[in-house]
């Protein structure tokens, strides 16, 4: 008992005769484990779910200013190499794939494909073609068109809105 007294008396020491008085049992430290795994997987699934959304975002954004450039090609008239007469730039979309190309009446012109595999480009109006005419001329459409960018794998949609006057906007 001596023994005793003189260890828990002393306050230097850090030791302790009783078990109970220091350290975590098992099952104390397997909560904490738990808990832990939890949180780490709730945020990891968050995370995922906004890299895909904002991977999606990416590609809607890509394909307004693709939109926009048609556009300012045909408001600026430029005219591409044996081209002959322009009446303007467009796109042509279907699938994962969209190309921005001059409508020409010669054999020439300038042709760009941008492919996004994984998405898929479909509209509103079931045209499969826009045409921004020479000279701010306006559009091929006959109203706006909603155009709807799928991701394939997880079938997250945003959408892109392009005004029969030309103007294109992420929704």
């Amino acid at each position: 008992m001596k023994v005793k007294e003189t260890l828990n008396r002393n306050k230097f020491s850090k030791l302790t005769v009783n078990p109970r008085e220091g350290g975590f049992s098992f099952i104390e430290l397997m909560i904490v484990i738990l808990v832990s795994a939890l949180l780490f997987g709730i945020g990891y699934a968050s995370y995922r779910n906004f890299a895909q959304k904002q991977a999606l975002i990416k590609v809607a954004r890509a394909f307004e200013a693709d939109v926009r450039i048609a556009q300012n090609k045909a408001m600026s008239a430029q005219v591409p190499e044996e081209c002959g007469t322009l009446s303007g730039y467009g796109l042509k979309f279907g699938g994962s794939t969209y190309q921005i190309s001059s409508y020409c009446s010669g054999s020439g012109g300038e042709s760009i494909t941008r492919t996004f595999s994984g998405y898929v480009f479909s509209n509103d109006l079931g045209v499969d073609s826009i045409v921004f005419k020479v000279l701010g001329q306006g559009t091929n459409l006959t109203g706006d068109i909603t155009v709807t960018i799928t991701n394939s794998t997880t079938d997250k949609t945003v959408q892109v809105l392009i005004l029969k006057s030309g103007e294109a906007s992420i929704l």
